[in-house]
């Protein structure tokens, strides 16, 4: 048996891949070198993996934004998914994709105070 460096006898232990994305926007920002992000999914081929590390990177690899939205009816439903807003205020751009990390329902339903995560 041959001897494997640690780090990647821990990568091929660990339950998920992982891929690696350089940024230059993120240092463009003055930020740090690098942005971490993890997400778990079925993904099994590297291909696949890369790809989704690009997507993250578009709008994890840029500074963040967190902004409030009013919008109608109760939308819990929209906790934890991917969304586009479109809005003249904020500086969002048509259909600008965000991601919602809190809903809180008005009293009477009938509207619903969204946060959402947005790059700038």
């Amino acid at each position: 048996m041959s001897a494997v460096d640690a780090g990647f006898a821990e990568y091929l232990k660990s339950r998920a891949l992982f891929a690696d994305r350089p940024s230059a926007n993120v240092t463009g920002w003055g930020l740090r070198d690098t942005t971490e992000s993890e997400i778990l999914s079925p993904i099994a081929l590297a291909a696949d993996a890369q790809t989704e590390a690009d997507r993250q990177l578009q709008v994890l690899g840029k500074p963040l934004a967190i902004d409030i939205h009013v919008v109608p009816g109760r939308r819990v439903d929209l906790f934890g998914r991917c969304i586009t807003v479109s809005a003249g205020r904020l500086g969002y751009q048509a259909g600008q994709p965000v991601f919602v990390i809190g809903v809180e329902p008005a009293d009477d339903g009938a509207t619903t105070r969204l946060t959402v995560v947005r790059a700038l």
